[in-house]
């Protein structure tokens, strides 16, 4: 695939006293608390020096990297969630669902190695936030604009994108409202913020979460084809109607959502009580302001 030569830097502000970041091909540096950020492999690290990290994003940002070099950086299976053949489906659809996107500056926050944003990057300026270096790393390397921040504290002034994705990430984070909250601050009005997450009303999936915590290792290791067991922190998730609440509340419109059922070829209309007991994973699109 052919990447663009030269990214247009978007405008970056410190993640210690956000005050807008002065930088050129190489440094980035705040004038007000005089720290310097030096990238590596091409990767800018804007986590603030108070890292209010918790135990569960530490242990996520570990088992993300970990996940890189034991997989490799090419393959959906290093972010857990699907097979090659279901996120290639999901993807699709996903990408035909936030429309046409041209001349854009967009980003995807938990951008993981950039499989799902590298579709935009010939034709747009696309960032990549996440909290794992190891997939930063490879999303550079993809052709975005890559920064390893916080997603509850982005690294951006307000109203810098014309849209945003979040791909599998609210529920993999410890403060999830924030993250949305952030993710509508760095949007442009007009703009389109797309998500897709777990679905909380899903019996498969609350089925799932109890049997991947059962007290019995056996119960968890005789279920672990069906329910991939891990020994880390439960995953946190969401109905339709809580995200429409949420983004309502955060001046977002036309807040439209889709169930994804397995195989994830079918999909349907988010809202209905018994297609959201049935399907596993949902997807929402909102419009900013």
């Amino acid at each position: 695939m052919h990447l663009k030569q030269k990214i247009n830097h978007s405008p970056i502000t410190c993640p210690d006293c956000s005050a807008p970041l002065v930088r050129d091909e190489e440094l980035a540096n705040c004038d007000q608390c005089k720290r310097e950020f030096v990238p590596r492999s091409g990767v800018h690290n804007l986590w603030p020096k108070i890292n209010e990290q918790t135990e569960e994003d530490l242990w996520w940002e570990e088992r993300f990297d970990k996940l890189v070099r034991e997989r490799g950086p090419d393959t959906a299976k290093v972010c857990e969630y699907y097979d090659e053949e279901s996120y290639s489906e999901k993807k699709s659809q996903l990408i035909q669902w936030m429309g046409p996107q041209k001349n854009k500056r967009l980003i995807d926050i938990g951008c993981g190695p950039g499989l799902f944003a590298k579709e935009w990057v010939n034709d747009n300026d696309v960032v990549g936030v996440d909290q794992s270096f190891e997939m930063v790393s490879a999303a550079a390397s993809r052709g975005l604009e890559a920064f390893r921040a916080p997603a509850d504290n982005l690294p951006f002034p307000d109203s810098t994108f014309d849209g945003a994705v979040l791909i599998e990430i609210l529920q993999a984070v410890s403060r999830p409202m924030t993250v949305l909250k952030e993710a509508v601050r760095v949007v442009k009005p007009g703009g389109v913020i797309m998500m897709s997450t777990h679905n909380g009303a899903s019996l498969v999936k609350r089925m799932s979460y109890a049997l991947l915590h059962h007290k019995n290792k056996l119960v968890r290791r005789l279920l672990s084809p069906v329910f991939p067991y891990h020994d880390g922190p439960a995953h946190l998730t969401f109905t339709y109607r809580e995200l429409e609440r949420e983004l309502a509340v955060l001046g977002c419109r036309e807040v439209t959502g889709q169930y994804f059922y397995l195989p994830t070829t079918y999909r349907g209309p988010a809202g209905g009580l018994l297609q959201g007991l049935l399907a596993p994973s949902l997807a929402v699109r909102a419009v900013v302001g």
